[in-house]
């Protein structure tokens, strides 16, 4: 069984999170023995990493969640290979697809 597990830890400073970075890490693949895969694991201010698809953007004191550029980039370009005109697809298919993908996606 696999299992995904992804968690974002927060710190006040840069310092603080790598120590914590390291401690964690360590706990995992000590005590757990679980793999921590170092190419996903990042230090860096939240609105620069995705998470699950979002991001988060810090305005006027306030933090609010939006949907990551990544992700509306990979939503047009989806967009784009359904709504193709020379895939040889009636207007009809085409609308079923594009309304359940969006239906989905939503």
């Amino acid at each position: 069984m696999n299992l995904i597990n992804d968690f974002m830890i927060y710190c006040k400073s840069n310092k603080s999170a790598e120590r914590v970075k390291k401690s964690i890490t360590g706990f995992i693949t000590l005590k757990l023995k679980l793999k921590v895969n170092e190419e996903k694991s990042a230090v860096s201010r939240p609105w620069l990493r995705k998470f699950l698809g979002f991001t988060f953007l810090s305005m006027y004191d306030q933090t609010k969640i939006r949907i990551h550029s990544k992700t509306i980039e990979r939503f047009k370009e989806r967009i784009r290979e359904l709504t193709d005109r020379n895939c040889g697809k009636s207007l009809n298919q085409i609308i079923e697809k594009l309304n359940l993908y969006l239906r989905g996606w939503c």
